[in-house]
């Protein structure tokens, strides 16, 4: 127990050492502060994007649960590989349960079940922190369903910092793509051969999705009429979509 106590700091450490390519004097706490507020300066700062909030902040018990299932990847693109194949073999994918509803990163861990993308972005969220790596949590919205009424589809992405530049995760199908433009709000990608086949429309993004949903002012079908009048306003027929890169 003592050697991996100590395996532990001294990974922390390492952790600690290797956010010096961010600006981590823009740091900021999700619990001491209302971080959501300042979720736009993550394109300039992206240490802002390595502090959780209240769903996806890890204890100490998955912390270690984690670094030892997932080692010492000697890449940051290694790290998403690891975890693509550690959720593959560890977690199980049940039936979508309240989309709306995203759990607790903790709990997710110990009953190792995957209800929905958003937990699956959760999960991502605390990994790539525990890594070092600045993350943000993006909630969007079909294409398809532009001119819908009540009914809406959606899906949950991480856009990452690796390497000076950011790249977007579809945390569920574990895949990547580069030349993502992180400044667009439409998203060309598709998800699944069926479910999302026009593109993707940014509803909001945030540091932890419980600190947005949990909000008593929260309503999702607020942001979903805000991102169906922006696509109105600025969308039409995506020519190229991303290519995306299996992990």
């Amino acid at each position: 127990m003592r050697k991996l106590v100590l395996v532990i700091a001294a990974f922390e450490m390492l952790v600690l050492i290797s956010c010096t390519s961010v600006n981590t004097q823009m740091l900021i706490s999700c619990a001491s502060v209302n971080a959501q507020k300042y979720i736009d300066y993550y394109k300039d700062n992206p240490a802002f994007g390595l502090q959780s909030g209240s769903v996806s902040t890890l204890n100490e018990s998955n912390k270690r649960e984690l670094i030892e299932k997932l080692g010492m990847p000697k890449t940051e693109m290694d790290i998403l590989k690891r975890t693509v194949i550690m959720m593959a073999n560890d977690y199980k994918n049940t039936s979508p349960v309240d989309g709306a509803n995203v759990r607790n990163i903790n709990t997710i861990i110990e009953t190792k079940e995957l209800r929905h993308c958003g937990e699956y972005g959760v999960l991502w969220l605390g990994i790539l922190r525990l890594y070092g790596i600045p993350c943000v949590y993006i909630q969007t919205l079909r294409a398809e369903d532009v001119n819908g009424t009540s009914s809406w589809g959606g899906h949950v992405f991480i856009e990452c910092w690796i390497d000076n530049q950011v790249i977007l995760i579809d945390s569920t199908m574990g895949v990547v793509y580069k030349g993502y433009n992180d400044t667009e709000k439409i998203i060309p990608v598709k998800v699944g051969n069926t479910f999302a086949t026009m593109g993707m429309i940014e509803m909001f993004r945030c540091y932890d999705p419980g600190d947005i949903m949990g909000s008593k002012d929260f309503v999702f079908t607020t942001y979903v009429e805000k991102a169906r009048d922006y696509y109105r306003k600025n969308g039409g027929e995506i020519e190229e979509f991303l290519v995306p890169i299996k992990l």
